[in-house]
């Protein structure tokens, strides 16, 4: 039941459903998942591990913010955490091409049926596939955080770009294209060209992501390329 009462709370966080920076009560979760206030609150806890909420002195839960500052510091920790995955990629792990190969194709099919929360999954895991290849538990946890953080923007930048079908179409294509090169680089046992491709992936999100926000209104990133 607490797994089950994380996973629900987690996904309405990245799928922004629960809106960044919102205040939540233990009582609205215990309602709304119908799950106890035990497991409610071992999940609280956990997610807050995860940096996804924060539980103030007075225990009243925040969903932790996304705002220009949260954001650019996560994309330069996500560009960091890529760039470790693919200096210490293992080309030698068994099924490591077939299993990315497999899950780009997972999440390019839910993009384009707009299930934009498990677009995000596949695009976080086949990420995470090649961070494990290192084997070291410290950077593979610095990875999967980073990535798991990431997907609210994912999420945000796919439900933006969908209202432009043409504009969206287009992304799905260059999706396709950034995907084939990350396997023909892991095929190749190219270091240099998968550190390139994997670098190549947070600038295009950080495009995207400037893109969905002038288009709101916002303004643009206040980071370099």
């Amino acid at each position: 039941m607490v797994e089950e009462a994380a996973t629900a709370i987690r996904n309405r966080i990245l799928e922004l459903s629960l809106p960044p920076g919102r205040p939540i009560s233990s009582a609205w979760l215990v309602d709304n998942l119908k799950l106890g206030r035990t497991p409610i609150r071992e999940a609280v806890n956990r997610l807050a591990a995860e940096g996804l909420v924060h539980v103030e002195p007075n225990q009243s839960i925040r969903v932790h913010p996304l705002d220009l500052d949260e954001i650019n510091q996560l994309i330069e920790a996500l560009r960091v955490a890529e760039r470790i995955s693919g200096f210490y990629c293992d080309f030698d792990d068994d099924g490591l091409l077939d299993d990315v190969v497999r899950m780009q194709g997972e999440q390019r099919k839910a993009a384009r049926e707009h299930r934009y929360l498990e677009a995000s999954y596949w695009n976080a895991s086949f990420r995470s596939r090649i961070a494990a290849t290192s084997r070291n538990h410290h950077l593979i946890a610095f990875h999967q955080r980073t990535t798991n953080h990431a997907r609210r923007l994912s999420c945000l930048v796919y439900a933006m770009e969908a209202r432009d079908a043409a504009h969206y179409r287009r992304q799905l294509k260059l999706l396709e294209n950034i995907h084939a090169g990350l396997g023909e680089a892991i095929a190749s046992r190219d270091r240099e060209r998968l550190m390139n491709v994997l670098a190549e992936h947070v600038a295009i999100l950080r495009t995207r992501l400037a893109w969905s926000l002038r288009s709101s209104g916002v303004g643009e990133l206040p980071l370099s390329a």
